[in-house]
């Protein structure tokens, strides 16, 4: 099944991804793909926000992965992973297979593209385009 939105602002697009999460729920890994500036990280904070969890969400860009605790219906722990900066040897297939097995948690990767062959069996791929300063494509597909 494939989604396609249109978002003219970054509210918008936090907005979307709150209704994604509830649309979504039966999925708990969301693969992100985009150039930068595309609209990715608004999209986590849309997803942190409707969590519960306050402050400031930035890319995990430099260490790879951080870890929200917490206290939603479904979800224990929000797990935000930024692959940008990711190199081979940074993750072993052990280390990912964990991550993606617990279904407790919520995980969101910001360029999962560079997971390779080592994309989960299920989850949601949400593409994002810059159009310009405010305009971003979204095209949400499922996966298993």
């Amino acid at each position: 099944m494939e989604e396609k939105f249109i978002t003219n602002s970054a509210g918008e697009t936090c907005q979307l991804a709150k209704e994604i999460l509830k649309k979504y729920k039966n999925h708990h890994i969301f693969l992100l793909e985009g150039e930068l500036g595309s609209g990715k990280t608004t999209f986590v904070q849309g997803i942190a926000k409707e969590l519960g969890i306050s402050g400031k969400i930035q890319s995990p860009t430099f260490v790879l992965e951080k870890r929200y605790n917490i206290k939603h219906k479904i979800y224990n722990q929000l797990i935000h992973i930024d692959l940008y900066r990711l190199k081979t040897s940074d993750w072993t297939v052990r280390d990912l297979a964990e991550i993606f097995s617990n279904k407790d948690s919520l995980v969101i990767v910001e360029w999962s593209d560079r997971l390779g062959k080592y994309k989960p069996n299920k989850y949601l791929n949400i593409a994002f385009k810059y159009i310009d300063k405010n305009l971003r494509k979204i095209k949400i597909n499922t996966s298993g």
